[in-house]
């Protein structure tokens, strides 16, 4: 795998965690997307999805 494309797959691992992080955070303290909860378990899911789905690439390519 070029180093490119794995910084790419690396920085959206990076990026779809903090946005997990940020979801779980919400659910415990309501901040920073409010407390809708339907919104954080999305966030939650696509979080993962997208982390599976990098670490996956990384396997494969690697």
């Amino acid at each position: 795998m070029s180093k490119g494309l794995k910084q790419m797959v690396l920085g959206s691992m990076i990026a779809s965690g903090l946005v997990g992080l940020s979801a779980i955070v919400d659910i415990i303290a309501g901040v920073p997307f409010a407390g809708k909860m339907m919104l954080d378990g999305t966030f939650i899911v696509s979080a993962g999805l997208i982390g599976y789905m990098g670490w996956e690439t990384i396997k494969e390519m690697s």
